[in-house]
């Protein structure tokens, strides 16, 4: 049997684990850094729950984290539509 040629490695909410090397953690913290710069702060949270008689029940939250608020009724429609376009490319 052939060893893989590379390893995937994940990260919980507190970030890569202290186990891993120092060299793979670094990076994994770069990569995150670097993904945080490119997507800017989170706007809100969009939740679509699905049944299997066609219901949907979609949920727009906002964690402690999000820039919006529920006050921010034009802006959310903005998030729903960005939310709504990449559901739509989801594969």
């Amino acid at each position: 049997m052939e060893e893989p040629t590379g390893r995937w490695y994940s990260c919980g909410p507190g970030g890569p684990s202290e186990d891993l090397p120092a060299d793979v953690r670094q990076e994994l913290l770069r990569r995150k850094e670097e993904r945080g710069e490119r997507r800017g702060p989170l706007l809100a949270r969009v939740d679509v729950y699905v049944w299997e008689n066609g219901e949907a029940d979609p949920q727009v939250s906002f964690p402690p984290t999000a820039v919006l608020s529920v006050e921010d009724r034009d802006r959310i429609a903005d998030v729903v539509r960005i939310a709504r376009d990449a559901l739509a490319d989801w594969r």
